[in-house]
């Protein structure tokens, strides 16, 4: 009975805890709070204990931190840059932002040439030649892909 007793507070200590942690990611953007889940993930197997120590250090590490807006960029340039800081999503949203931001910085007011004027098969051939350049961020792809540009 004193054994069950026990197991019923720490069941009750530990999901005091889980659903006050769980309300402070609540009010995160989606993308945020999965990086956060995800740089924890390996904490979460250790216990409540280290996960809650991992969500504390991701939350500190965030911040005010927002992810910078990429609605304005052309699909395959916010899909390589999201390609290009799959990585650093990984390890938390703070990190994932930073990448972020330097992969537009290095953007700038660079632009994909316009593949739309070729044929279909100089077009594939170009992307599937560019494949490796588009996981390194956009400059990288646009770079290749207009060397690759058939004469």
């Amino acid at each position: 009975m004193v054994v069950s007793s026990f197991l019923v507070r720490i069941v009750v200590f530990f999901s005091v805890i889980d659903s006050a942690f769980a309300a402070e990611l609540t009010g995160l953007p989606s993308g945020d709070r999965q990086s956060i889940e995800l740089a924890c993930i390996l904490a979460k197997g250790e216990g409540p204990v280290a996960y809650h120590t991992c969500l504390n250090g991701q939350l500190a590490r965030l911040g005010n931190s927002r992810a910078p807006d990429l609605t304005q960029l052309s699909n395959s340039d916010r899909q390589s840059i999201e390609l290009a800081c799959i990585l650093a999503k990984g390890e938390g949203p703070a990190a994932y932002h930073t990448c972020l931001s330097s992969q537009l910085g290095r953007l700038g007011n660079s632009r994909a040439p316009d593949l739309t004027q070729l044929s279909n098969s100089d077009r594939q051939s170009i992307e599937l030649a560019c494949i490796l350049a588009k996981g390194e961020g956009p400059v990288a792809y646009h770079s290749a892909s207009t060397a690759n540009w058939p004469v």
